[in-house]
């Protein structure tokens, strides 16, 4: 019997470090969705006032790209702004969808920072936030062609996340795409 008391903390102590040890190991920026290999809910958001058009999940088909949500009331969309800049400008196709801001916060927020953005829509009541899932701002969404979710990055896009996570996951993604314009036996584009 004493014995057993002596044993008994050591197995619980042994228990809590393999979980708190499990733990360590998880990334808390990657987050698994219920949407992981679904379409993109159904989205028809308002224009940023200035920004073109209206954006809807019809838009978010056609090629693999990001769906970055943000806020201009976010710190770490502020922070993260600066690389979708660069990112953009690279030729990596972002769409965004800014959360509870007024249209005129909207505009100031792109006018101000720049838009990294093919298109951007409004997202004031939260209605898309709730069907995508989203746990706070930012996240980004990878999205294949076919308006399909493949991955979901919980926070602030950093350098090092879309090295080691997203630019893969979106290469493998263009690998995949026919190419629009085929060079057929004969050497002339589309058969010759």
């Amino acid at each position: 019997m004493n014995r057993a008391l002596y044993i008994l903390p050591v197995l619980v102590l042994g228990v809590i470090l393999v979980f708190a040890v499990r733990g360590l190991a998880i990334d808390p920026s990657v987050q698994p969705s219920a949407l992981l290999n679904e379409p993109v809910p159904g989205l028809s958001l308002e224009p940023v006032p200035g920004r073109g058009e209206a954006l809807s999940d019809d838009d978010l088909r056609g090629r693999p790209h990001l769906l970055n949500v943000y806020g201009s009331w976010c710190a770490p969309c502020a922070v993260e702004h600066p690389f979708l800049m660069q990112l953009a400008s690279e030729g990596v196709a972002i769409y965004g969808l800014d959360w509870r801001d007024t249209p005129e916060d909207a505009a100031a927020w792109l006018e101000r920072r720049g838009n990294p953005y093919v298109k951007v829509g409004i997202e004031p009541k939260s209605t898309a936030i709730l069907d995508l899932g989203v746990t706070g701002a930012p996240e980004t969404f990878l999205i294949d062609s076919n308006g399909v979710i493949r991955h979901r990055h919980v926070g602030m896009m950093t350098p090092d996340a879309w090295r080691r996570d997203l630019a893969p996951k979106l290469e493998a993604l263009k690998a995949l795409e026919p190419d629009p314009d085929p060079v057929m036996p004969g050497g002339a584009p589309g058969g010759g």
